[in-house]
Formats: C-alpha cells, structure tokens, sequence
C-alpha cells in the first residue's frame, strides 16, 4: 500500500473497515467528513484502491512470535542501512529488543509478506473503534484483523471480546506491551504523579493501566510493591545479600573486615548507650544491620541521608513495609532522606537529633561539601558528649587528582592529596573548638575489587 504522508494510521484502518462493509465511495467520504477527517474524493478513492490491491495480493501467514531476528545481521546480509532500517522500525511501533526483533513485522515491513501495518497509537484505535462499535461484529472484527491480515506494531490486534471490553471499560488496557515503547517517559509521568500523591489507583485511572502496571513501572524508580518485598525481601539475609533491582552489594571480604573494626570500636566505646545513627548505607542496609545486632539503637532518632533516589526509594520501601520481614522491626520508624547529608542536616525535622555514632562512608572522595557537613555537625551541636566518627573514602589516583584540582563551580582545590590528613586535621580544629578531646581508633586502607578505599575512624569525647 503506498504511503500517503498526509494519511494518518487510524484513517487507513477506517477505511479498511469500509472496505469489509462493502460501502459505496459516497458513503466513505460521508462517514469521514462526521468522523472528523477531511479528504477529498480523489483522496480517498486512490487509497481505497491501495488498500484494496494490498488485501487481495496475498493470504496472511501464521505469526510465530517467538522466532526473532538479529537486526545487525539482517541489515549487513540484506546490503540495508542499518540507521534507516531501525528507523523504519520504530516508525512502525515494531519493538526492538537486544538488537533483535520480531521477524514476521521485518518481513512485512519489506514486502516479503502482504499485510497493512498500521503504527496506531491506543487513543486513536480507540477512536476508531468508538466509531464503529454499534455496526462492528465478531465475524467482522476477524475478517478485519485476521483475514485482512491488520497488525499493530509487532504483535497482533485485539480479539473481539478485549476490544469490546476496551471500549466499554477505557480504565482497561487491551494491550500492555504497547505502552512499555514509551516506557521512557511514561515511567517518568507516572514517578511524578506518584511523589505528588503517592495514591496507585488515582495514578492508575488517570493513565488509564492497571495497578499492577504502575506498580512494575514505579519499581524502575527503586519503589517496591508489597507483594515484591514479601517475595524477594522477606529476611533480613536476603536485604543484606541480594543485588535488589541489580544494584552493587558492597559485600566483599576487605569491606567486611572494615565493619568488624567499627563494630568492635563500636562495642568498646558505647556498648550499653542507646544509639542515634547517622549513616550513608547502601539500599542493603549492612552497616545498619551490623550496629543494630550488637547495640540499642533508637531508629527514630537516626537518619539515613541518600543522595541516589533509586537506592533511597528502595530503602523507604523496606522501612515501610517491614512488617513483612521477619525481623523487619528494626527499620520501623527509621528515617531516609532523599538527597545530600548537609542537606539532610539542615531540615528541621532532623535539627533537633544527637548523634553518637556515624557512618559516612563515601562513594567519592574528601571534598568542600563533606567538610561543611562536619562543620555543621559541631556548629549546631547536633554530637553527643561520646560519639564515634567512621568515615570510607575513594583514594584512587583520579579522586586524589580531583582533590588537589576541585570537581569545578569555582571552588579551589586542596594543596594535598592526603585525604586523611585533610579529613583528621578538620577533625582535630573543631574538636578543640566545641571542647572535644579527639582519639584516633584505627586507619586501614583496602581494594573494593575496583577502587583503592581508605577507612579510618575517631572517637570524640567531652
């Protein structure tokens, strides 16, 4: 069928129905005038006989939707351009998938098969179907999609009870693959609504999908249903250890032998004090679990700043539904704050907490907004009389150039490299301002299997 630029989808679809009605070239230009489409006659008469010649010139083959093609391959046996034939593709809703894709679509789209393709979008088949509904029956609809050989993108059209069905109930999707295409922007859309309101069934009416797709979509973003956290997060072995939406589990041996030397610090120093937390985790929460194990610690006083908003939606999710972990009770009333640790400190929900053991273990290296988070720390006097200070650092060669250059925004660097004498040093001045005495605890450097670390730690007493 030729392609009319100015012929939209949903009209051809139109008139191929038409066409099934066996209805007079009159009667088509009638119905397409009340539908809203304005075509001339020649127009229409010249696509009709398109449309036509395309139907009659061959039966439509069985579809196996499961035999794929690897579209490099294709392109480079087929002497095609690679760029324009993926063009081709996505103009056609025909999805791509790790370079493979739907091999009868393929064959269609270069006329080795004689079918319409039809690249509607939902709201436009909807109003088609809207159209056509009081004169549209089962027999119809399959000689429209079936013996007409109709597809929609690379999966076929809806049986005649899920149209009907779409038509009647426009909250139901008859297909759900078609919005995944868009998955991009739709799953920002619905990540937005859901921070407004945080309600699934309004976000759910208003994009028109089920429940359980906004909840698949809203995982993207690191928010975890409660069937997803009692299935795959229901112990605490399983927080501690699993990849969660396949995100690194900082579990390794020299990483572990690190959290050994806090905790026995951890356990020398305030054994029998009740603890008030202030950690950067990662969405596994190991630190976490490790100081709760040995120590009473006081989750509503503690705080968990988290800067990457995937991890901090997982993190919030666990807290929220710990009553399906067994031993979730000690994330309940856990606070985690989306964003930087000084931003953190600087909301008033947080002012008014004492710390007495904290947990910076950074990804990147020593820099001016770490040393303002200290600086804030002492200033607003939010340090208990006996506090334990841990803190990891990134001491590759790159964060060490970076600390002697500054990550830029017209900040200066340091005039070192030696991260830890920077860090001990802001230490040791603030401590003997606000009237600490300052003990070195330990200083231990190690590999993350990527990345040279350095971990120290320093116990402040007054």
């Amino acid at each position: 069928m030729t392609n009319e630029p100015d012929f939209l989808p949903e009209e051809r679809l139109y008139l191929i129905y038409f066409l099934a009605r066996n209805k007079s070239i009159n009667d088509v230009i009638k119905q397409f005038k009340n539908a809203g489409f304005k075509h001339t006659k020649d127009e229409l008469i010249m696509e009709l006989s398109d449309a036509k010649n395309s139907i009659d010139s061959g039966k439509k083959k069985h579809r196996n939707n499961s035999q794929k093609t690897d579209l490099k391959s294709f392109a480079v046996s087929n002497n095609l351009d690679i760029f324009e034939l993926s063009k081709l593709l996505v103009r056609n809703n025909v999805f791509i998938e790790n370079n493979l894709v739907d091999s009868y679509s393929l064959d269609v789209l270069l006329g080795r098969e004689k079918e319409v393709i039809l690249p509607i979008k939902r709201k436009n088949l909807e109003k088609i179907l809207d159209l056509i509904k009081n004169e549209l029956t089962p027999d119809l609809w399959e000689k429209l999609t079936h013996n007409y050989g109709l597809i929609y993108g690379d999966v076929d059209l809806p049986n005649y009870q899920n149209m009907m069905h779409t038509i009647s109930k426009p909250k139901i999707i008859f297909n759900k693959k078609d919005k995944v295409r868009y998955k991009g922007v739709l799953v920002k859309k619905i990540y937005e609504e859901w921070k407004d309101h945080g309600n699934i069934a309004r976000i759910g009416r208003k994009f028109r999908l089920s429940e359980e797709t906004i909840k698949e979509y809203l995982k993207r973003n690191g928010v975890l249903s409660k069937e997803f956290v009692e299935q795959e997060l229901s112990t605490l072995e399983a927080i501690a250890t699993k990849s969660i939406l396949g995100l690194k589990v900082y579990s390794g041996k020299e990483k572990q032998r690190i959290r050994e030397k806090e905790i026995n610090s951890l356990l020398e120093y305030l054994e029998s004090k009740k603890i008030k937390y202030l950690g950067l985790e990662g969405n596994n929460f190991i630190s976490y679990m490790s100081f709760v194990a040995f120590n009473n610690l006081l989750q509503e006083e503690s705080l968990i700043p988290e800067r990457d908003e995937k991890r901090a939606n997982i993190m919030q999710s666990i807290i929220s539904n710990n009553d399906l972990i067994k031993g979730g009770e000690i994330f309940n009333g856990l606070n985690v704050y989306k964003g930087e640790l000084l931003d953190a400190l600087r909301d008033k929900r947080y002012k008014n907490i004492k710390f007495n053991l904290l947990n910076l273990d950074y990804e990147g290296g020593w820099s001016f907004d770490k040393e303002e988070a200290i600086k804030h720390l002492f200033e607003k006097n939010m340090l208990e009389n006996n506090s334990l200070i841990f803190m990891t650092l990134n001491d590759t060669a790159l964060e060490r150039i970076r600390v002697i250059k500054s990550r830029g925004n017209g900040i200066k660097g340091y005039i070192t490299t030696n991260q830890y004498k920077l860090a001990s040093e802001l230490l040791s001045e603030y401590a003997k301002k606000f009237n600490f005495d300052l003990e070195k605890l330990f200083l231990e450097r190690y590999s993350d299997s990527v990345h040279s670390m350095i971990a120290f730690g320093f116990r402040l007493k007054r």
